[in-house]
Parts: C-alpha cells; sequence; structure tokens
C-alpha cells in the first residue's frame, strides 16, 4: 500500500493486511455440510468409546493394552472438540462486540471462527448467526436474509439456551418461537422489505403473528408489519389500532419513533386523512431528523 492510498484510508492502515480476512459468500450447501461434519464427529467419538468399553469385557487380556490406548484417543479427541470450541467462542464473542464500532475487525473474527472444526452445534449455529447481523449491518441485506433463512431451518434450543436465556429458552423453544428464533425471522423479515420481497416479509410476519415476544420485539414486530402494510397499500390495516400504536411507539428510541410516525404519516395521507397526517408528520420532524429517517429505510 502506498503513501497516499494509507493517507486516503487510515482504517486500512490501522489494520494489517494480514488480518483483514473476510468471510466467504454464503453458501447454505456449505453450513448444512459442517453441520453434519461436526455431527459425524460427535457421534463418532461417541460410538467408539461405548464399543471399546462394551467389548473391554470380552476382549483378550493382551489386547487390554490396545483397547485403553483407544479410550485415551477418544478422550483426548473429545477434548479437542471442547478446546476448539472454546477458542471459537472466544472469536465469536469478541467480533459480537465489534459488529456496531468495527465491522471490519469483526469479520475477521468471524472468518477465523468459521475456519475451525470440529465445533459444538450450538455454536456453529451462534457463529452463523453473528454473520447474518454483520451482513445487515453492511446492508448486505440478501446474504443476511440466506443465513437467517437456512438458520431458520433448524432445532435452535441447543443455541438458544448457549445464547444464556437458560430454562426460559427451553419453555418458549417447545412453544416454537425462542428469542433467538424471535430475532432471526425480525431479520429476515426487515431484509425482505429492504429487497422489497413483500411475498418473503409476508411469510415471516405470520410466523411472528401470534407469538409471544417480549417488548422489544413486540415493537420491531409492530414496526415492521407496519412498513409492509404500507408498502403494499393497505393503509387503512396500517392505521388501524392508532392510538395503541402511537401510545407503543413512545417507548421506541426517537428515531424509530420518528419512522413510525413518519410511515403513519404516509398512510394517513393517503386515504385522505391530511390532519391527522400533518400532525404526525409534525411529530416526526420533532423526533428525528431526514438523515435518520434513511439509514432506517424509511424516506
Amino acid at each position: 500500500m502506498t503513501e497516499n492510498e494509507t493517507q486516503q484510508n487510515p482504517a486500512a492502515a490501522a489494520t494489517p493486511p494480514e488480518l483483514r480476512l473476510t468471510c466467504p459468500p454464503f453458501d447454505p450447501a456449505r453450513l448444512r455440510r459442517q453441520m453434519a461434519l461436526d455431527a459425524a464427529y460427535r457421534w463418532g467419538v461417541f460410538i467408539v468409546v461405548v464399543v471399546v468399553l462394551s467389548l473391554g469385557s470380552v476382549l483378550d487380556p493382551s489386547a487390554g493394552h490396545l483397547a485403553l490406548l483407544v479410550l485415551v484417543g477418544m478422550v483426548a479427541a473429545w477434548f479437542w472438540l471442547s478446546i476448539n470450541s472454546a477458542r471459537a467462542m472466544a472469536l465469536v464473542n469478541q467480533a459480537s462486540l465489534l459488529i456496531e464500532q468495527d465491522p471490519i475487525r469483526a469479520e475477521t473474527l468471524l472468518a477465523q471462527a468459521l475456519k475451525r472444526w470440529p465445533m459444538q452445534r450450538p455454536l456453529r449455529i451462534m457463529l452463523y448467526h453473528r454473520l447474518a447481523v454483520l451482513r445487515h449491518r453492511q446492508q448486505h441485506y440478501a446474504e443476511a436474509a440466506a443465513i437467517g433463512q437456512e438458520l431458520l431451518t433448524f432445532n435452535l434450543a441447543g443455541a438458544e439456551r448457549g445464547a444464556g436465556a437458560g430454562w426460559l429458552a427451553g419453555f418458549f423453544s417447545r412453544r416454537g418461537m425462542g428469542p433467538l428464533r424471535a430475532n432471526l425471522l425480525l431479520m429476515v423479515v426487515e431484509c425482505r422489505l429492504y429487497l422489497r420481497d413483500l411475498g418473503g416479509a409476508y411469510q415471516g410476519l405470520m410466523e411472528l403473528h401470534g407469538a409471544s415476544l417480549g417488548l422489544l420485539e413486540s415493537l420491531q414486530r409492530m414496526a415492521l408489519q407496519t412498513r409492509y402494510e404500507i408498502m403494499a397499500g393497505y393503509y387503512p390495516a396500517a392505521l388501524a389500532d392508532l392510538p395503541h400504536k402511537i401510545q407503543m411507539a413512545e417507548l421506541m428510541p426517537p428515531a424509530h419513533c420518528g419512522a413510525m410516525h413518519a410511515m403513519l404519516a404516509v398512510a394517513a395521507r393517503a386515504v385522505g386523512k391530511e390532519d391527522l397526517a400533518t400532525w404526525l408528520r409534525q411529530r416526526t420532524e420533532l423526533l428525528c431528523t431526514p438523515e435518520q429517517l434513511r439509514a432506517l429505510g424509511v424516506e
């Protein structure tokens, strides 16, 4: 890198070239293959240990040392799985903290974690979840949606517990909607709306409809459903139960609250309620700037 290039891109100069790794384009087949290889490793170790222990009593005494060596090797293989997973978890945790502040460094850490094998199944799911979050942050909405949609095909109960939600995650997972699944669905719906894929967004919203969500997720669902209704031209539906929606919007951060008011103003103007549209637009201008609206995909 020349001196002029370094001056023009100080962020690149701060990160050594050998550390600026990138994750390969997402391939669902690769993820399924990695999950299968991880499972084969775990089950292979388990089966060999069970077979050795079962046959230990009937083996010729002279073969006892061989059985012991095999057993020690299998225990070492299991420890390797645990150590490798722990190292990958450290990389994922570091990347999670850097996605917003330093996405380049976060991608480097995730790329390093992706190269590790074998890995515990919940960790593999969390690794790809963080990659989806990173792609969303980078505005690569098609890839973020593809990752999220593929993860939703797996049983996420183990990853829910791995995310620290404990017994509560297990309870929701039995009902089919754990925190991780809800987060993935919300992200996929938002990406579909950015891509103007109303059919895909509708499918995600239908799965979220009626699900028991936390307050934050409920607010996100309301905002995404309102955006979908406006994009689809369902303006009366967007204005339905308006006092409750405005009350809920007041719980959002100012910029998101302003974006909600802006969407409702569009719906009000579309159905000829000019006074309501003017009031909602005035509220929007008090809460956020046009730049924030554009960043949130409203204008």
